[in-house]
Parts: C-alpha cells; sequence; structure tokens
C-alpha cells in the first residue's frame, strides 16, 4: 500500500490513432499518437488542450490547389492548435456517437476555409443554433454526422466523419 517507486518514471504507452486537420491552407492527415488515457476524439475539445497537434507519417496538401499537386510526405508535422480549424478522426478510429437525452439534432453548414461542411449539433430543444454558438465559451466545438467537401475541386468525394471538432471563431455558419 505505499507509493511505487519503480514506475514513477514510466511513460504511458502511446495510442496509433489516424487524424485529419484542416487549417485555412491546407488538410493534413497522419498518424495521430496520444498518451494512454487521453481520449483522441476529444483532444481539442477537453480540458488539456496541446499546444500543438503532432501528425507522424503524414501528408499534406495545399487545399488551395487541390487536383493539381499530389500530397508531400513529412515524417512528422508539428500543427499550431491556433492554426487548426477542424479536426476529426478517420472513420474507423472512432465510435459513432451516441444520442443525447433531452436535445434535438439540428443540421447546418460550416465553410472552413475551402472546405464546406455539413453537419449536425445537438442542443437544447428550445435553444437555436445562433445562440447555442453565442452562449458556448469554448474554443473547439463538436459536430456530428460530418461530409465535408471542397467546391472548388468537384473531383474529391466529399469525406464523411461521425465526429469533428470545429474552432468556433475560425469558421463561418450557414445556418437556415
Amino acid at each position: 500500500m505505499g507509493f511505487d517507486l519503480k514506475n514513477l518514471n514510466k511513460t504511458a504507452p502511446e495510442q496509433i490513432i489516424k487524424a485529419m486537420v484542416y487549417t485555412d491552407m491546407h488538410i493534413l492527415w497522419g498518424i495521430l499518437d496520444v498518451v494512454e488515457n487521453q481520449f483522441p476524439d476529444r483532444l481539442l475539445t477537453g480540458a488539456f488542450i496541446p499546444d500543438n497537434v503532432c501528425l507522424k507519417e503524414a501528408k499534406y496538401i495545399n487545399a488551395k490547389s487541390m487536383g493539381n499537386e499530389k500530397p508531400l510526405n513529412a515524417k512528422k508535422i508539428l500543427i499550431p492548435t491556433e492554426k487548426i480549424l477542424g479536426f476529426h478522426l478517420r472513420d474507423d478510429d472512432e465510435e459513432n456517437p451516441a444520442h443525447e437525452e433531452n436535445r434535438v439534432k439540428k443540421q447546418f453548414v460550416i465553410l472552413l476555409g475551402v472546405f464546406k461542411v455539413t453537419a449536425s449539433i445537438w442542443i437544447g430543444p428550445k435553444i437555436d443554433i445562433h445562440k447555442h454558438l453565442e452562449l458556448s465559451k469554448s474554443q473547439f466545438m463538436e459536430v456530428f454526422d460530418v461530409s465535408i467537401s471542397n467546391p472548388g475541386f468537384k473531383e474529391l468525394k466529399p469525406i464523411q466523419a461521425n465526429k469533428m471538432s470545429i474552432r468556433k471563431d475560425g469558421v463561418i455558419y450557414l445556418i437556415n
């Protein structure tokens, strides 16, 4: 029953998680490694948001010239969190979000750099999306049932994700 000095300096084992990151100029994807007990799907919406997101074995492309160039490779890309507009895990690594009690799902469109994101949000039945955005104080918010397209590059099939973290003050909202 005492303090275990043998394990004091051991680091937690890493998980290998595939992720995609969107900035105003780039789309980046690769392996996101996080320590055990850190929830990768809540990396940007949890209590301890990192200063940087690191992708290993990464690829990236300039989002404004998609279709005109091939993705570039990098062993490691360090992306300052302040530059991130959107973040999601690859579909095969994330769980399908559960229905939230006493909430309704409302759909809207987000303009994220050159990307158009169609998504839903769970909010109270007596509040609209505009008011929810005004009242929420978090830097990032989670949206669900996500479809990401680039209207300037029709050849790109829409990217689907169950859940995505969006920087609230870095995007434009289209609400019907």
